[in-house]
């Protein structure tokens, strides 16, 4: 019985790696077009940096569209939490969400933030 739990959990650490590397390798694949004729406004720059972070970290428990509830993760779609409540959610973790003041910085916490925040207002 005990091999099958570390067998499950093996299974489960491979899974969770693997979405890792996956999630990271899509990043290095992206390309960026860049018109020098039409400018990147810089809340798009945000978001566009919240999405990568998202991809990084946040995509195995979120999902894609932040309705995967995987381990408890909460449906971001249906979410009030207001921007303060969201930075303070991503930096110090709750439950089985872990904290992220040692990973991220402050203001990549305000990207994923404000890339999470679309979310819901996606659901409007």
């Amino acid at each position: 019985m005990s091999q099958m739990k570390y067998g499950t959990a093996f299974v489960l650490l491979l899974l969770f790696f693997l979405g890792q590397y996956c999630a990271s390798e899509g990043e290095r694949k992206e390309t960026v077009k860049e018109d020098k004729s039409e400018t990147v406004s810089s809340e798009d720059q945000i978001l566009e940096r919240g999405a990568r972070i998202f991809k990084t970290h946040c995509v195995n428990c979120h999902g894609m569209d932040g309705k995967m509830g995987f381990n408890g993760a909460k449906d971001l779609t249906e979410t009030e939490l207001t921007m303060s409540q969201r930075k303070l959610l991503i930096a110090n973790g709750k439950e089985t969400m872990m904290a992220f003041k040692n990973i991220l910085s402050s203001e990549e916490i305000t990207a994923v933030a404000r890339y999470s925040a679309t979310f819901a207002e996606e659901n409007e």
